[in-house]
């Protein structure tokens, strides 16, 4: 049981909630992200990080 609870605390570490103001960003793979957060939360769905070339879209 301890292990469950311990894998179910790691799971809602790894959700984030990202605001909903548009700050927009262009990432180096070209996509447009609509703030830095939403960026991040892709990039730790991905084995290759993308960066943020410039501020603003794409």
């Amino acid at each position: 049981q301890a292990m469950l609870q311990s894998q179910s605390i790691n799971k809602d570490l790894e959700t984030t909630a990202c605001t909903k103001i548009y700050n927009p960003v262009c990432g180096t793979d070209g996509e447009t992200y609509s703030n830095e957060c939403v960026l991040c939360v892709q990039n730790k769905k991905r084995q290759t990080p993308v960066l943020i070339q410039k501020s603003g879209p794409c």
